[in-house]
């Protein structure tokens, strides 16, 4: 299982090598001498005691010496490293670094803080009341058609919608309620603050993505809390 790697040009190496003594050899060893001296001739590491079929080969059957040999190369067992895991190992790391508690208005909430680049659902997009779920789904595909990946949910409160997202990571909510039919503004929610502003559905896709990249930040609130 070994491969000869020539060198470029021969080399010239002192080594210490294990010498066999024949006249010794031949007659302890008789049949198997040529054996035990091949086996000497090979050894790479001249430090005894060697062993041959389990026994002691005498020390007076060999010479350990310095010689000068010419070598043309090396000999060397291929082989390859290849450490590897799965994706369930990533992936629970992950949850395992983003999953997090928190008391919002006295109540205890479980939420994912996932990186933002990382969340598989970017946007939740809710209706306030039913009354408004078609006005919902229009900002839903609004958002669907600039690239987002969104989600539309009108299952259950609002409230258990907030926190249903909180759960599986989604950074940002964007509700729809009775100001949106007035002005045309929807309410942005910052997954890990809770705080909301409001933002005109004209520039929602501006903002979001911005938001995506930077975080919900003290600019955000300062300019329409």
């Amino acid at each position: 299982m070994t491969v000869f790697v020539p060198y470029a040009k021969p080399k010239s190496v002192e080594r210490t090598i294990v010498r066999p003594k024949m006249d010794f050899l031949g007659p302890k060893y008789k049949d198997k001498a040529k054996q035990v001296a091949d086996y000497l001739a090979k050894i790479g590491d001249p430090n005894g005691p060697f062993m041959f079929e389990g026994q002691e080969i005498d020390s007076r059957g060999y010479v350990i010496e310095t010689a000068t040999q010419e070598v043309l190369g090396d000999y060397v067992t291929p082989h390859v490293i290849e450490p590897s895991f799965g994706i369930d190992r990533t992936v629970y790391t992950i949850l395992e670094h983003a999953y997090d508690e928190d008391t919002i208005d006295g109540e205890r909430r479980i939420v994912l803080r996932l990186q933002r680049g990382i969340a598989p659902i970017e946007v939740a997009v809710f209706s306030l009341v039913k009354a408004l779920n078609e006005k919902a789904v229009e900002v839903f595909k609004i958002l669907r058609a600039e690239g987002f990946l969104v989600e539309y949910d009108d299952s259950g409160t609002i409230g258990r919608r907030y926190r249903r997202h909180d759960e599986i990571g989604t950074p940002f909510a964007v509700t729809i309620d009775h100001e949106t039919i007035e002005n045309g503004t929807v309410t942005i929610r910052d997954r890990d603050t809770t705080k909301q502003i409001r933002r005109p559905i004209t520039s929602l896709a501006v903002t979001l993505r911005e938001m995506l990249e930077r975080g919900f930040t003290a600019s955000h609130v300062k300019t329409n809390d």
